[in-house]
């Protein structure tokens, strides 16, 4: 779109908050764009740099920066795609949620992955690079994994007994994990999914299987709230298989909305799978919360509103979504 200097927010636009108001007046560029570029200052609200969530008043001044503006569209980190540049790891200062002595939490981001070129580990070993480290033969780094357009909490290792200790508990299945995600079609009552489940690795999908010998995955489900179309799940996954959520809620018709490989349709941002808390047991044998939240990013958020309404506050585990 051709962009102005300025605008002024009318008597309609009182109320509102500011990422709904810029929303709209840049209905054609892609939401997480609007994020950056209200996160990097190129929006600015009366002269200064506002948080998406403040509320805007009858004849507020916008001033919208076209080269910051534009630099934040650019092609060379293509969020929405969910593609960085060869070696563009991101700085994990932003991302952290909580660091014990043991161990890092932190909330990751769409379109990053978790080991490999570019990813959270290189981020790990970046950051604490500038800190005294307790062993010269121990590398720190993420001690699971989310798919690359999963969101939410990645715990990753700072010290060999944190890493020890995590390892220990996801084997034993003590580490209790929630997600929230947005299936396609109705569900309106709790089910407990249990599937023999094979990964095709060529193919990089995962499907169920005939044979005992696969690995069962098993997911708890909870529908929180639907608009008749969708759904807004509270899932717990028992075990934890590649691709266990999307796969799974697949085989019974009900596929992450914008999950494309698993039958969910398009979507302009794609799925929503957002890993929002972890539970340790008592007896967890490194430094780490009893329970710990991340919330879904901005644009995330902005969407579920849409989607489900106001009301969503309301009916979705509690810190997860910004009011």
């Amino acid at each position: 779109m051709a962009l102005r200097d300025s605008f002024i927010a009318g008597r309609d636009d009182d109320g509102k908050r500011v990422d709904r108001v810029v929303r709209r007046l840049l209905g054609d560029v892609p939401l997480s764009a609007v994020f950056k570029a209200l996160r990097t200052g190129s929006i600015r609200v009366n002269g200064r740099k506002p948080l998406p969530a403040d509320r805007v008043r009858e004849g507020d001044a916008f001033a919208i920066s076209e080269l910051s503006f534009e630099a934040a569209l650019s092609p060379t980190e293509d969020e929405d795609a969910g593609h960085r540049p060869p070696g563009a790891a991101p700085d994990l200062s932003g991302l952290l949620i909580l660091e014990t002595e043991d161990l890092l939490f932190i909330n990751k981001p769409r379109g990053v992955l978790s080991h490999g070129p570019g990813g959270l580990d290189e981020s790990v070993r970046t950051y604490l690079s500038y800190k005294a480290n307790s062993s010269l033969s121990f590398s720190p780094a993420p001690l699971h994994r989310l798919d690359r357009n999963t969101t939410g909490l990645l715990v990753a290792s700072k010290t060999l007994r944190g890493a020890r200790a995590f390892s220990a508990a996801l084997q034993a299945r003590t580490v209790e994990k929630r997600y929230i995600a947005v299936l396609r079609g109705r569900l309106d009552r709790k089910d407990h999914w249990v599937d023999s489940l094979e990964r095709l690795s060529r193919q990089r999908r995962t499907l169920r299987s005939s044979l005992s010998s696969h690995r069962k995955a098993v997911t708890l489900v909870d529908p929180v709230a639907a608009n008749g179309a969708f759904t807004l799940a509270d899932i717990r996954i028992l075990t934890g298989l590649t691709h266990q959520i999307r796969a799974q809620a697949a085989l019974r018709g009900r596929p992450l909305a914008g999950d494309v490989k698993y039958g969910g349709g398009a979507e302009p941002s794609g799925y929503i799978l957002h890993a929002y808390r972890l539970d340790f047991p008592e007896d967890f044998e490194a430094d780490a919360p009893r329970t710990i939240t991340a919330p879904v990013p901005e644009d995330i958020a902005f969407r579920l509103r849409e989607r489900f309404g106001p009301k969503i506050l309301l009916y979705a585990p509690p810190g997860v979504i910004p009011p």
